[in-house]
């Protein structure tokens, strides 16, 4: 939780992998300084959950592919607190742990578990007994969204468990981003419907500048829900590949195990000791921090879309993406050079390949 105050740190609370694609994390706002990593602890409400988030940036942006798990009557977005899908929560029943995110939707009575790969999400949602449970996807919710646009989004209702889409921003970290998804649920849903531009719309799929789906679901007490999700910046099948790749099952725990374990072994390459644990806690956390960005921008395969908005393709490397050279430049990646050697020359070369193909 260390940064997550609002006032300048700008980290996440959420789930992530060192070095990830996909930062899965709870958004309270969209709007202004404050928002740059999309949470401040000082706010009482959650807007949802969404996948890719800047850590420590001077810069709001990010937050695509939102999902909020809701109960009873079905409510859509709303910039109002007490309207819409947004829910209430508090900090004494949420944790945030590496490679792991719970918290309780008081309003609601359901668990939000968060673990992620890295190119992919996994929502666990424990719902109460209802006729009414829903799950809300909300593609038009960004990170400094409303300052942004234009906006150009898609979705498409594959089967009864499944979804892709994408997102674009015409102003995004570095200038355009548009980001390709594909989730699946844990079992089927009772029905599901799409909304675009605030009208309820009959077709299985659509594209525009607003678009809202929500799947239904009839729970028992403790029931849970499981929704993966990967992201792509090449295509929508770029997506399924990563999500077959790094998420073949639906074992959560196992997940965030493994998540856990990444960690462990990034922060172990530093030892320290101090009776102060306090210090312990800073010190550590501001390595875990160190080792968030850049993220991983090319997929499975190897494929990204660089600067000129083509395809390419990193061979033998990993191409990664938010770089912050201006202050990066001079303290963590000398530390990288210490800490992650192994992953050194993939950045190297991704500044080499990104040179080459700007515009």
């Amino acid at each position: 939780m260390i940064g997550t105050d609002g006032k300048s740190g700008h980290t996440f609370p959420g789930a992530t992998v060192p070095f990830g694609m996909v930062q899965l994390s709870p958004d309270t706002r969209t709007d202004g300084w404050a928002a740059c990593a999309g949470y401040d602890y000082n706010d009482k409400t959650i807007l949802g959950f969404s996948h890719n988030h800047l850590s420590g940036a001077g810069i709001p942006d990010l937050g695509f592919f939102l999902l909020m798990p809701t109960v009873g009557e079905l409510k859509l977005p709303a910039d109002n607190p007490s309207e819409g899908y947004r829910a209430p929560f508090s900090h004494d029943q949420e944790v945030a742990r590496a490679g792991y995110y719970r918290v309780n939707l008081t309003d609601r009575n359901v668990k939000v578990e968060l673990t992620t790969t890295t190119r992919t999400g996994l929502h666990r949602y424990t719902f109460p007994k209802t006729d009414q449970a829903h799950v809300v996807l909300d593609l038009l919710h960004g990170i400094d969204y409303k300052r942004r646009g234009p906006l150009e989004m898609g979705l498409q209702i594959e089967n009864d468990h499944t979804i892709s889409g994408f997102r674009k921003e015409a102003k995004g970290w570095g200038g355009e981003i548009k980001y390709y998804f594909v989730a699946e649920f844990s079992r089927p849903w009772m029905s599901a419907g799409i909304q675009s531009d605030g009208q309820q719309i009959e077709a299985k799929e659509a594209e525009g500048k607003n678009i809202q789906a929500w799947f239904d679901f009839k729970t028992q007490d403790r029931e849970q829900i499981l929704v993966r999700l990967a992201i792509s910046s090449v295509d929508v099948e770029g997506a399924r590949k990563n999500l077959q790749a790094e998420m073949p099952g639906w074992d959560f725990d196992t997940v965030a195990k493994a998540a856990r374990a990444q960690w462990e072994q990034v922060v172990s390459r530093v030892a320290v000791e101090s009776t102060d644990k306090m210090f312990l806690e800073n010190f550590y956390t501001a390595v875990y921090h160190a080792n968030l960005a850049p993220t991983t921008h090319s997929d499975v395969d190897g494929r990204y879309r660089g600067p000129d908005g083509r395809v390419h393709v990193a061979k033998g490397f990993t191409y990664s993406t938010t770089y912050s050279l201006w202050d990066a430049m001079r303290a963590t990646f000398p530390l990288y050079s210490i800490l992650q050697p192994e992953r050194l020359n993939g950045f190297i070369k991704t500044m080499m390949q990104h040179y080459e193909t700007s515009p």
